[in-house]
């Protein structure tokens, strides 16, 4: 995430995964994201239509958290 904003100058970070993807989900919390939207029967998974989830994370939350 530091170097996406700092050396890319990216403005936001955006992470999608799985709505069952318990561990993927973990990660992006973990790290700060949040979740923006819930996109429903978004993926075909297993035979079955699954939702999936977008995380997200602006410039400015990142420093906010880490000081920049």
């Amino acid at each position: 995430m530091g170097f996406a904003f700092s050396a890319l100058e990216a403005h936001k970070i955006v992470g999608m995964c799985n709505a069952r993807n318990i561990a993927s989900i973990a990660v992006m919390e973990s790290v700060g994201m949040r979740q923006e939207a819930a996109f429903r029967d978004e993926i075909y998974w297993h035979g079955q239509w699954v939702d999936q989830l977008c995380y997200a994370m602006l410039e400015r939350e990142y420093g906010a958290m880490n000081n920049m």
